[in-house]
């Protein structure tokens, strides 16, 4: 008698009529079996938008409890100047917790099955981020794909990065080479750091205080 793989419940019943933000949550959802909830969230604990195989009131909840997780590490981590805390991931023995900001008002909380969040998993939320920005208008769509980045504090300087999330794989950065601030188009302040990667890759990661989000820069490009 062959085994029968378990299925994730289906998408349970919406309360409340789709937004521009239904289809992106739900492509997330959809990407891996083992997600229970996806939640969206503002910096007011209010529910924006959810796609879900618990019931709304439940992933409503689950997403308001890890924003105010994520911002109680943020609010340590400022108070220590070890600079911002951009995504959060919690294992347990019943369920896996990530929670990351998308903008300064808005963050993306996600429950899954245990020992889940592979790297494929990392590799969809930072699309959803992405794809989030752009609909809540904090982004223009590019082709140049936001990246989650680890900061530390640094003498000098308020932070700086330790590492970047690239096609779902963390990428430790060895060194840090030189640090310098532009501006954008729009007036708006962009820090840039150029590093050395793991393996030797020199590139340039550069963070928008503003929009909270992070691009690099190609090799051989200052």
């Amino acid at each position: 008698m062959s085994k029968r793989v378990s299925q994730r419940p289906a998408e349970f019943a919406r309360l409340e009529s789709e937004s521009g933000f239904t289809p992106i949550l739900r492509e997330l959802f959809r990407s891996s079996r083992h997600i229970i909830s996806v939640t969206f969230v503002d910096s007011q604990s209010e529910c924006i938008d959810y796609c879900s195989s618990l019931a709304p009131y439940d992933a409503k909840i689950a997403g308001a409890q890890l924003l105010i997780t994520l911002s109680g590490i943020q609010d340590e981590e400022q108070r220590l100047r070890h600079g911002e805390t951009f995504l959060v991931h919690i294992s347990g023995d019943t369920k896996e917790l990530v929670v990351c900001r998308v903008g300064p008002e808005h963050v993306l909380a996600v429950v899954l099955e245990p020992e889940s969040a592979a790297p494929d998993f990392f590799d969809s939320l930072e699309r959803a981020i992405r794809d989030l920005r752009i609909e809540s208008g904090l982004e223009r769509r590019t082709a140049i794909e936001a990246l989650l980045v680890g900061v530390r504090r640094a003498r000098g300087w308020p932070y700086a990065p330790t590492s970047f999330m690239e096609d779902g794989i963390a990428v430790d950065i060895v060194g840090v080479l030189g640090r310098w601030v532009e501006r954008a188009a729009d007036g708006a302040e962009l820090v840039c750091f150029r590093v050395r990667a793991k393996g030797g890759e020199e590139l340039t990661l550069v963070h928008a205080p503003e929009a909270g989000g992070w691009t690099r820069r190609g090799v051989g490009i200052p």
